[in-house]
């Protein structure tokens, strides 16, 4: 019940800055200090210009705790004997870990009360076991729809399926350092191997459209550039239409002319990316490739991404934005993300560098446009990474609620557009 003040925030953010234990100290890195200036204001001093630091403030990395009660909590914060007390309409009432997180509504709010009063975040892993409770009443909603499976959910009665664009990109990363896709040609041959539009109808059930570059249309908006616009330009890029033909070519070009054998494995909680993975196997198979396909658990899948890239030829990931801008994704490409950042393909090219330097420097949107996609036509020509399909959106609720449905639900406040279906 009492107020958020500057110490807190100011607390929050330089844990960020020296607790290396923080989940989200890379968006700190180009933070130098943080300072209160009175009681109502705070200065973040910045190391060089930065015209995306913005977002940081705005989505999970900026969310403020009271300083008191974490420090008192030390190494127990955000366990389930010590809830963080935070700021917003809900507070903690109850965690049960691999479970549930029950939230009840904060008397002490000073904005509009919602018009839940309580929520409970369940885990529900298995997809089957999601719709079945969400049929029998057990939970009311869930952003977690498999695509694979949408035709069935939209059949229900008792449900309703909102979709729409989306931010999402299903892809394959090859590791430019690591042999076999430290040859150009090999990672092309990959890339003219996969059926997006066969994927885009069976994998995940029409609910996306083919990636015809790394970045998702819509993360243009923010920097006032139109989808119309954003196609146009893509349009322009190397593109890897699904031809065998060229992807054998690409393959005598290589240092492998004589054939290979990768191996790669994808998380089961993602069939639609073993659906992928099985679609190119069979394709490389008449241009003498052998894909090993498996099944590894999702902790696995993310270890991989994030502790074992380096060891790994090959890679397949679904990914969804920190913040909706186009260079969240363009930061896939950048030297300084190898080691702990999303630069799992191991790539690194000057030209890109200066160009993610270029456009970060800057606030005015309209400069930022054309260094970033450049990077884009930079890597695309390099084949560094293979964008399958751009994922929609998808959100289920009984029938008698209804929600916004979101791109980036996980960093919005989505418990507060719940209302009921009735007029």
């Amino acid at each position: 019940g009492s107020k958020m003040t500057i110490d807190d925030i100011v607390y929050c953010y330089r844990e960020h800055l020296t607790n290396p234990q923080s989940a989200f100290g890379f968006f700190f890195d180009i933070v130098d200090n943080v300072e209160a200036k009175g009681t109502t204001d705070f200065i973040v001093n910045l190391k060089r210009p930065n015209g995306i630091f913005a977002y940081t403030a705005a989505h999970t990395a900026g969310f403020i705790w009271q300083k008191s009660s974490a420090e008192k909590m030390g190494s127990k914060f955000g366990t389930p004997d010590s809830l963080p007390i935070g700021t917003g309409p809900y507070k903690f009432k109850e965690y049960v870990q691999n479970d549930h997180v029950t939230l009840e509504t904060n008397e002490n709010y000073d904005g509009n009360a919602p018009l839940v009063k309580s929520v409970a975040v369940r885990t529900i892993p298995e997809d089957s076991s999601r719709l079945l409770a969400l049929r029998a009443g057990q939970v009311q909603g869930t952003f977690d729809v498999p695509p694979e499976q949408l035709t069935q959910w939209e059949n229900l009665k008792e449900v309703n399926v909102g979709k729409a664009p989306g931010l999402g990109v299903a892809y394959l990363s090859f590791n430019t350092q690591m042999a076999p896709f430290d040859d150009a040609h090999v990672r092309r041959a990959f890339s003219y191997a996969i059926d997006r539009e066969g994927l885009v109808k069976s994998a995940i059930q029409s609910a996306g459209e083919v990636a015809t570059a790394f970045v998702p249309p819509l993360f243009w908006a923010p920097l006032d550039v139109s989808r119309d616009e954003v196609l146009a330009r893509y349009a322009k890029f190397q593109q890897y239409d699904f031809d065998l033909g060229k992807a054998a070519d690409e393959m005598k070009a290589s240092k492998y002319a004589n054939g290979l054998k990768v191996s790669v494995s994808y998380p089961g909680s993602y069939q639609r990316l073993g659906k992928l993975l099985l679609n190119m196997k069979e394709n490389l198979i008449s241009i003498g490739v052998t894909l090993d396909v498996g099944q590894v658990t999702e902790d696995q899948w993310y270890a991989d991404l994030y502790e074992n890239r380096k060891q790994l030829p090959l890679l397949v990931g679904f990914y969804r934005p920190d913040y909706p801008d186009p260079a969240n994704y363009a930061s896939f490409f950048d030297t300084s993300q190898i080691d702990g950042g999303n630069n799992f393909s191991l790539y690194s090219n000057p030209t890109v560098d200066k160009l993610l330097a270029q456009q970060s420097e800057t606030s005015d949107p309209a400069m930022r446009i054309d260094p970033l996609m450049t990077v884009l036509e930079i890597v695309a020509k390099d084949a560094v990474v293979a964008p399958a399909w751009w994922e929609s959106s998808l959100l289920a609720t009984a029938a008698d609620i209804t929600a916004y449905t979101d791109p980036i639900w996980y960093l919005d406040p989505w418990a507060t557009t719940i209302q009921s279906a009735k007029p």
